[in-house]
């Protein structure tokens, strides 16, 4: 399985390399996920850690401007609560405001907080602009992972 996660961060460093040198990709944004994580044996489907918590990665030399302090690359957590926990409904709002899409019309989820800041200024979109036209304001959802 290692040689298989150097090869996968070889491409994905080759990848976002180019977006970096070049300026008209500046805003850009990367996405890397995975559809389930998977057992030190390769296996996938049970209920531990490791199978329930897939890699979820935003890469974009434009999130530079969040000016976080976050350090990388992390120790291994065998309970992989690295950066922070997502929830899964929350990745189709996100990825909508981020690409200035109006956020789906029946979602449920809500903006990934790490990425609020990005609405502070007039460059972007109302990310509460719903796909019929009519905006709502954010519903305060009590998450105790956020």
């Amino acid at each position: 399985m290692l040689p298989k996660q150097r090869e996968m961060d070889g491409i994905v460093r080759q990848i976002f390399t180019a977006i970096e040198s070049e300026d008209r990709l500046r805003s850009t944004l990367f996405v890397v996920c995975g559809d389930h994580g998977m057992n030190d044996a390769g296996n996938h489907g049970a209920s531990s850690p490791g199978e329930t918590s897939p890699a979820l990665v935003f890469m974009s030399p434009k999130l530079r401007e969040l000016k976080t302090n976050l350090k990388s690359p992390l120790p291994e957590d065998e309970s992989f609560q690295y950066y922070s926990t997502v929830e899964q409904s929350d990745l189709a709002p996100t990825l909508a405001a981020l690409l200035g899409f109006p956020v789906p019309k029946n979602n449920l989820g809500a903006l990934i907080p790490e990425f609020l800041p990005f609405w502070s200024t007039s460059e972007y979109h109302n990310p509460w602009q719903r796909c019929d036209g009519v905006a709502d304001p954010p519903q305060n959802k009590n998450k105790s992972n956020s």
